[in-house]
């Protein structure tokens, strides 16, 4: 069995069978609860395994982490969901550190290879709001190589050799059904 199917089963095992929607609720401060993605595929709530590892194994503050991973195509997905319209200064920065720490978290706990990187993906996504005009998400994307990695998180995408994708949540429903 190749060493990324073995983290994922690692994980649920561990950790127990979560939803992509469940993965992605957000809980507001008025009480209200959002979910930006309806898909029930397998799932683990990645935020558990960053405070848990902390915890019991490193005996550290939780690092920041992303909300979900799952596995797709033989490859980790790890999402990181945003209900916000846009996003900017310090929330772009918050997001670096979740993918930061995540990828350090995995490296930590799987010993991972460079070409491990290879098989993992990192995913944002963001809210599309109605009639919602072109923003900077759109202009963020670079439309020349089909990247949908902002500018902001190539520093990211290249010293791990990984793959970014920043999609609205439509678009990702689309991809994982």
């Amino acid at each position: 069995m190749k060493k990324i199917e073995l983290i994922w089963r690692d994980l649920l095992n561990e950790f127990g069978v979560s939803t992509i929607k469940a993965c992605s609720l957000d809980k507001r401060n008025d009480g209200t609860e959002i979910f930006l993605s309806e898909s029930l595929k397998k799932a683990v709530n990645f935020d558990d395994v960053a405070r848990d590892k902390a915890d019991k194994l490193l005996q550290v503050q939780t690092p920041k982490s992303v909300d979900c991973l799952y596995l797709e195509n033989g490859k980790l997905s790890l999402v990181e969901f945003k209900n916000k319209k846009r996003i900017e200064g310090r929330e772009k920065e918050n997001i670096k550190l979740k993918f930061h720490d995540t990828l350090v978290l995995l490296n930590y706990l799987y010993e991972f290879d460079r070409s491990d990187y290879s098989k993992i993906e990192l995913i944002l996504v963001k809210k599309r709001k109605e009639k919602q005009a072109i923003d900077e998400f759109e202009r963020n994307m670079d439309l020349a190589s089909k990247s949908s990695c902002p500018d902001w998180l190539k520093f990211i995408e290249k010293t791990y050799g990984i793959k970014i994708s920043m999609m609205h949540q439509d678009e990702y429903s689309k991809r994982v059904g």
